[in-house]
């Protein structure tokens, strides 16, 4: 959002890939596991980035819906790292479970 502020009307901005660290992100031989929330409020801008991320084996988007909830998932981020650290964990990640 504050990006969106910040820059003239026309670009699309899309949010992702804030519950996945950023050390395993970088580690191109690592098989990722998790969810990808997507937020924007462009459909073609978010296919494009939901494309992207079906690329990395693991890894699943989820569409969180328009970039005003991006803030929101955005706050998980402090959290895992807090989690991951508390119980030792080298890093956390935001599964979504489908109860069926």
């Amino acid at each position: 959002m504050q990006a969106r502020a910040f820059l003239p009307e026309g670009p699309r901005i899309v949010s992702a890939f804030h519950t996945v660290s950023a050390s395993a992100l970088k580690d191109w031989r690592r098989e990722l596991k998790g969810n990808v929330l997507i937020c924007g409020d462009d459909k073609e801008s978010k296919d494009i980035v939901i494309s992207l991320v079906r690329e990395i084996k693991g890894l699943q988007p989820i569409d969180a819906g328009p970039l005003l909830i991006s803030g929101q998932i955005e706050c998980l981020t402090p959290m895992l790292l807090n989690v991951a650290r508390k119980n030792k964990l080298k890093e956390a990640g935001i599964k979504i479970i489908e109860e069926k």
